[in-house]
């Protein structure tokens, strides 16, 4: 059997993939793995892909994460905000609460006070 790069030197090794001849040469070259340079390019460039659809999972990974984080802290410091917007509310309700009951106590004195110099209210 001959090589099938190297088509005048005699193959030593037939590739373990494709089933075709390697000389020395072809066969020192793919690291004797027993596989032709041919499918081992094939494998590094399926492993190129692998790897790079890989990476793009991972940067999608990463963004989600980034994303959830931002996400997840907005939400945080939202609630944070909006509780306390919501005790002050609470506090102004409960001091305006308290202001109007005052002044309603003072009308009413004050309506007492003019009944009782016969004025008569208002």
């Amino acid at each position: 059997m001959k090589c099938f790069i190297h088509g005048a030197k005699e193959a030593v090794a037939a590739c373990k993939k494709c089933g075709k001849g390697m000389c020395s040469n072809c066969s020192a070259y793919s690291g004797h793995t027993g596989i032709c340079p041919e499918c081992r390019k094939e494998g590094f460039l399926i492993e190129i892909i692998r790897l790079k659809d890989k990476d793009k999972e991972w940067g999608k990974v990463v963004a989600k994460r980034w994303c959830l984080t931002i996400l997840f802290s907005w939400t945080i410091i939202g609630l944070i905000i909006g509780i306390c917007i919501i005790n002050t509310s609470k506090e102004e309700r409960e001091k305006d609460r308290k202001r109007i009951e005052f002044l309603q106590g003072e009308v009413l004195k004050l309506e007492n006070a003019m009944i009782a110099h016969g004025e008569g209210v208002i």
